[in-house]
């Protein structure tokens, strides 16, 4: 299949989702490795993996936080994304990526909390 033609000027929230698209590529191609390194190691003939083995199930992207909606919507939030790090566990192998995940999904006085510790890499976040 072609790749998608990526529009002129793209906005945060395409990128966002080619970002996600490739990321889900990118942990079927390393199951994919995964199983090519466990069968050379063991002997085991190998046999390609099903599109059942590598699924890991589409979450719905959590709608964007503000910090001013109710303390009952950040609670869904929260979980949300952490239904996302359970169900997609290769995709958020540190809490670094978890972080990187909430923070990407930030908006208004909520992202302009966030912005000092994007900009510091080494922040203990």
């Amino acid at each position: 299949m072609p790749p998608k033609q990526a529009p002129a000027n793209p906005s945060y929230d395409d990128l966002r989702d080619q970002l996600q698209t490739l990321l889900g590529r990118m942990d079927t191609l390393q199951t994919e490795v995964d199983i090519l390194r466990s069968a050379s190691r063991t002997g085991t003939p190998f046999s390609a993996p099903t599109s059942a083995s590598v699924h890991k199930p589409n979450m719905a992207k959590p709608e964007p936080f503000s910090g001013t909606d109710s303390s009952e919507d950040v609670v869904i939030f929260l979980q949300k994304c952490d239904l996302t790090f359970d169900l997609q566990p290769s995709r958020f192998p540190t809490d670094y990526h978890k972080v990187g995940f909430i923070l990407g999904y930030l908006r208004g006085p909520a992202a302009h909390w966030a912005h000092p510790y994007l900009l510091n890499k080494d922040h203990e976040l």
